[in-house]
């Protein structure tokens, strides 16, 4: 799979097991919001372990951006950070403008959490979490598809997603000023 935006693919990428992709969705949850919250404001230190060159994640009002790219990467009508009923997403329009792939975000302590919304449509249909709360759709294209209702995915979120490997995005240390 191949998105728009870099950091997700980063962080689905580690997420993701090889079997498994991001499960797509006809629209974002809930309302969208025209800035980040506080909570998920700050510095965070790169959860890729391979990387050698320390990079950090800037959380700002309306944008994120990783250090060794410099590109801020702004929310958008292709990238949404919606809430609903106190749950946060963070979705992304797939390259051709059609779905969206969706992230749950939570703070624990000062760190944050990212849990990925993954469908396996090689498993069998009880092999999926997600499929006791939404059935996927096959469109033209062949692609698996899920209708978003907002009450399905709340209870998904609770009884399901949050048992799974989260990243955990580890808030940097900040540093004293001489």
């Amino acid at each position: 799979m191949i998105m728009k935006n870099s950091f997700l693919v980063v962080l689905l990428t580690l997420l993701s097991l090889t079997a498994c992709n991001d499960a797509k969705f006809n629209r974002y949850p809930g309302t969208k919001l025209d800035s980040i919250p506080l909570e998920f404001r700050g510095v965070f230190m790169d959860p890729d372990k391979k990387s050698k060159t320390g990079n950090m994640i800037f959380v700002e009002k309306n944008y994120w951006m990783e250090s060794n790219k410099g590109t801020k990467e702004y929310l958008s009508d292709s990238m949404v950070l919606s809430v609903y009923k106190g749950a946060y997403y963070l979705s992304t329009l797939d390259d051709n403008q059609k779905y969206w792939y969706i992230l749950h975000l939570k703070t624990s302590g000062k760190d944050l959490l990212l849990y990925p919304i993954l469908y396996d449509d090689k498993k069998a249909k009880g092999g999926n979490s997600i499929t006791k709360y939404f059935t996927p759709q096959l469109d033209t294209d062949s692609n698996y598809v899920f209708t978003m209702d907002e009450e399905k995915l709340l209870e998904y979120t609770a009884n399901d997603l949050m048992k799974e490997e989260s990243m955990k995005l580890k808030r940097a240390k900040p540093t004293k000023r001489k």
